[in-house]
């Protein structure tokens, strides 16, 4: 048959869909020398240091870090955003634990990740908009709070 798939052309799409196998060259992943080149890329971001490793911030608010190991990273993405980065890269983003986690702050196995899916997270997450543009606050626009 012409123009079908063999066996083993199907098979090797599937784990390479699965991120288990290609012998397609694969991509590059980054380092955490790449990841502090990406970050300060972003619009308004600056380098700082938060309880001893490297931060980037952006109108104050941090929205990224490398972590003391190097092998991992955190990116704040909104709720839904970090759901699909989770969602579709298992293996690479995981909520942090607890609060933080729950607000969007999101985990980043470097030596899974390529430079253009922790280009988009970066550029997605809200911490680099000004005060009170973020989707969180906006969410909250309006609300009233009441007192028992």
């Amino acid at each position: 048959m012409t123009g079908s798939l063999t066996r083993p052309d199907a098979f090797e799409i599937i784990l390479d869909a699965l991120g288990v196998w290609s012998n397609r060259p694969s991509r590059e992943m980054v380092r955490s020398e790449d990841f502090r080149r990406i970050a300060l890329e972003m619009e308004g971001a600056i380098e700082s240091e938060h309880m001893a490793h490297p931060d980037f911030r952006a109108n104050g608010r941090i929205f990224a870090t490398i972590q003391p190991d190097h092998q991992r990273g955190m990116v704040k993405l909104p709720r839904d955003q970090q759901q699909n980065f989770v969602r579709a890269n298992p293996a690479t983003f995981a909520p942090a634990n607890g609060a933080w986690g729950r607000q969007g702050a999101t985990m980043v196995r470097l030596d899974s990740v390529d430079e253009a899916t922790l280009r988009e997270a970066m550029t997605i997450t809200d911490e680099r908009l000004p005060i009170g543009e973020s989707s969180y606050s906006n969410s909250y626009a309006g609300a009233k709070c009441s007192r028992p």
